[in-house]
């Protein structure tokens, strides 16, 4: 769909963002409270908390350390301890134990919350603009004085597909939460540029990692535009447990959400099979609540696969996987060392390449993996509603149950991993890289962690056999995509030479060397960790035991 929706609520006053911005005090000092109660009712010994929460921050910043970290953290956290220490031989040690908690509770809620700006949010959008259309638009679109491209040709880069009607007609149905997939730290302004200019829905608040603030404009700019932060680093109980309750508290305010359930970008390359469920669970939280207050207030699970032919960030990431995957089998090769020119040759195809970027929303669901009608109502596998409030139902009626909410929890997860697979768009990009690295793996039969460091003319294929190897691919890939296994892009539709030609072209555009390329009428590559980064994505769907691979005996003769 490249057109672009009228946006559903064009006041942007009156979208619940702005709304809680004006309540963002009030909003934290409840959610203080909330936390303390929650720790109260689940921790017996206080001090054994703060001490085990006192430990892991000192351990943290000692080995772990980050140009973002206030300046004080260190003297703050010796401050706690000794604190702690002194009320040991205090007849009020219970209550100053308590006091040293909500200081530390009131101290996470502080860095974690979000703000949201009305001026600053329209000032992005224009500035937004702008940046991608340095990114996604051709140089000269016909007009030499148009250096940028117009908002019409960036619009027309970014694709929306999949279940886009239903997620709009829904959105005033129930508190919202888009759960994409990760994969650069392009996403998260991208999925929200494209949730305002392309969907035509009001702005999410979304979790945003604490390394992205390190950088003084970015971090500005997020600190208004609704950003919450996420410290990876941290995973003592109490913050955990004020970072799940924020995210439980804003959804029972209504506010929409969008938060990455892989937790961070995926270094493989490949799409999601494992997802975090600490904030999953915040949401079966959420809804239990509105459940129990009777407040009728559906939340509703939107899947979003984010489909690039570039990933900005892919080499550094691809080492960071196969370090960590393959520890003692993989071998790091000598870096490259870069030229004095890759800045301009960066910029120089910043506008000379064209690309495209892909939205493919998934099927809306509940906090329980159940799709939903039009209207927002829970339907079970025969497309019968059914009432989703049975699930928190006990002998005695609503209750808290965390094991039975960590198994919902769970499926949910399972869930949206299937969504993942369904709504994933195959670009040609896709399909050609995965074909040539099981070409390889198939003609060498050396493990991938072996195979990436070899040299990368490893790799020399006719031309017209890589066609036929990818032909196959490709017709699979189209029949999956009529059973709803996956989704594809309008290049299907091209002949198998045009397809495969700009797959290769368009693949890792922006990386210096080139990841596929035709020489001679042979296919080779320049870099055999980034094709094994980009062959990843298709990785889960054993397309490769749909290729007959016997033609390779024929390139050894």
């Amino acid at each position: 769909m490249n057109s672009s929706f009228r946006h559903i609520k064009p006041r942007i006053e009156d979208w619940t963002i702005s709304k809680f911005a004006e309540n963002r005090d009030t909003f934290k000092v409840e959610l203080e409270q909330i936390v303390a109660d929650k720790i109260a009712d689940e921790y017996q010994d206080i001090g054994a908390l703060i001490s085990k929460t006192v430990y892991m921050e000192e351990h943290r910043i000692k080995t772990n350390p980050w140009k973002v970290d206030p300046a004080d953290e260190s003297d703050y956290w010796k401050e706690i301890a000794q604190q702690l220490k002194s009320s040991q031989s205090s007849s009020e040690k219970t209550e100053i134990e308590n006091e040293i908690l909500k200081k530390i509770i009131k101290r996470y809620v502080a860095e974690i919350t979000g703000d949201f700006k009305v001026g600053t949010f329209k000032f992005a959008r224009k500035f937004l603009t702008w940046f991608f259309k340095v990114i996604f638009n051709k140089f000269s679109e016909g007009n030499l004085f148009q250096l940028w491209g117009t908002r019409k040709i960036l619009c027309s880069k970014i694709i929306l597909s999949g279940k886009v009607e239903e997620v709009r007609s829904m959105f005033d149905k129930g508190t919202m939460v888009i759960v994409p997939t990760h994969f650069s730290n392009l996403d998260s302004i991208m999925v929200g540029y494209m949730i305002d200019a392309k969907a035509g829905l009001p702005a999410f608040t979304y979790g945003a990692g604490l390394n992205l603030f390190d950088y003084e404009i970015p971090a500005y700019f997020m600190n208004r535009l609704g950003a919450y932060k996420v410290d990876r680093r941290k995973k003592n109980p109490i913050y955990l447990m004020v970072l799940k309750e924020y995210v439980s508290s804003t959804l029972q305010y209504g506010l929409n959400n969008l938060f990455f359930p892989g937790g961070t970008r995926s270094r493989s390359g490949e799409l999601e099979s494992k997802l975090k469920l600490g904030l999953l669970g915040s949401l079966i939280e959420a809804q239990r609540e509105s459940v129990i207050r009777k407040e009728n207030n559906k939340i509703i699970v939107v899947p979003l696969v984010i489909g690039y032919n570039f990933v900005f960030e892919a080499e550094s990431l691809i080492e960071q996987h196969l370090k960590l995957d393959g520890k003692e089998l993989y071998r790091k090769t000598k870096a490259v060392k870069k030229s004095k020119g890759n800045w301009f040759w960066l910029v120089k195809s910043l506008f000379k390449k064209n690309s495209e970027v892909y939205m493919s929303f998934g099927q809306p669901m509940d906090v329980f993996g159940n799709f939903l009608s039009p209207e927002a109502k829970s339907l079970d596998v025969k497309n019968q509603e059914i009432n989703f409030e049975d699930y928190f139902e006990g002998v005695k009626g609503f209750n808290v149950d965390n094991q039975r909410e960590q198994v919902y929890t769970q499926l949910l997860g399972e869930k949206i991993v299937e969504e993942f697979k369904k709504t994933n768009v195959v670009l040609p990009s896709h399909l050609v890289s995965f074909v040539a690295f099981k070409y390889l793996e198939n003609l060498t039969n050396e493990n991938v962690f072996s195979l990436v460091c070899q040299d990368s003319d490893i790799l020399d294929i006719d031309f017209n056999t890589f066609l036929e190897f990818v032909s196959q691919a490709k017709s699979t890939v189209e029949k999956w995509a009529l059973q709803g296994k996956l989704s594809i892009c309008k290049d299907y539709d091209l002949d198998i030479k045009s397809f495969a030609i700009k797959g290769i072209q368009l693949l890792g555009i922006y990386h210096e060397s080139r990841v596929l390329y035709v020489d001679d009428n042979a296919l080779r590559s320049e870099n055999l960790k980034l094709l094994y980064f980009y062959h990843n994505r298709l990785i889960g769907y054993n397309l490769e035991n749909f290729i007959d691979w016997s033609a390779i005996n024929n390139t050894l003769n």
